[in-house]
């Protein structure tokens, strides 16, 4: 697929529609959405022992659920923050893996809480990481 800017589109359009779709013209398609980092603080008996850090992306079915999550990202953050500090201070305080096994069906129950549809279709993971404290 070839990408190709077009500095005569409206911005109203992009805002949209994602760039690819514009590109492709295939409205059909899955989209990806990128959210910004999650840290979320590891908190051991007052103390801050570590911080896991979490980069998602999101799949959405079409371009039209892509602008309904993108619409609705600012409460998707708020909602995975909440699950995901929820996650990291239930941990026992001497492991240092993120089992992203537990950690997925949580966002994904959340993602379709917030959504209260299948505009989602999955969610990736693009890092995941525990630094513990010094």
């Amino acid at each position: 697929m070839v990408i190709t800017r077009r500095t005569t589109l409206a911005t109203g359009l992009l805002a949209v529609l994602p760039w690819p779709v514009l590109a492709s013209g295939d409205a059909a398609a899955p989209q990806f959405i990128e959210t910004e980092q999650f840290n979320v603080s590891v908190v051991r008996n007052a103390r801050n022992s570590g911080i896991i850090a979490i980069r998602l992306r999101l799949v959405a079915k079409d371009a039209i659920a892509a602008a309904a999550v993108t619409k609705s990202l600012p409460k998707l953050r708020d909602a995975f923050q909440r699950y995901l500090t929820d996650y990291a201070n239930r941990r026992p305080a001497h492991l240092i893996e993120i089992d992203l096994d537990v950690i997925k069906p949580g966002l994904e129950r959340e993602a379709k809480q917030v959504m209260q549809g299948d505009q989602i279709t999955a969610i990736l993971f693009r890092q995941a990481q525990f630094t513990a404290a010094r």
